[in-house]
């Protein structure tokens, strides 16, 4: 990743067990799309899914987190990779105890930058 992206990250990125971290999206069109998490973050979460979405897509999002535990979100499409077929959500109006579940997790977990 470049390092003036790297350099414009507002959190610290969280990586998560790829393929173990469910995720379910559905689509402002109703379209439900699973796959998983690679890494997440206060302000967002990078996924794999096995279907398309748009740029500026807004998706609502629930995150299977390590410990059975399930953050819920609205998010917006920030960026897609066509090549790995991952994409950069970017949560939306995150309601205060979905922010307090996700930052609870983040505290336990390692940061990958």
């Amino acid at each position: 990743m470049a390092s003036t992206i790297m350099e414009q990250r507002r959190f610290t990125r969280y990586r998560l067990q790829a393929g173990f971290t469910g995720i379910t999206a559905t689509t402002e069109d109703g379209r439900r799309l699973d796959g998983h998490a690679h890494d997440l973050c206060e302000g967002g979460i990078q996924i794999e899914v096995d279907d398309t979405v748009r740029d500026q897509e807004r998706l609502e999002v629930e995150i299977e987190l390590p410990g059975a535990t399930v953050a819920r979100s609205p998010a917006r499409v920030a960026w897609r990779d066509e090549e790995s077929g991952r994409i950069g959500l970017r949560f939306e109006s995150l309601p205060p105890s979905e922010h307090a579940r996700i930052c609870r997790w983040l505290g336990t977990a390692t940061p990958v930058w």
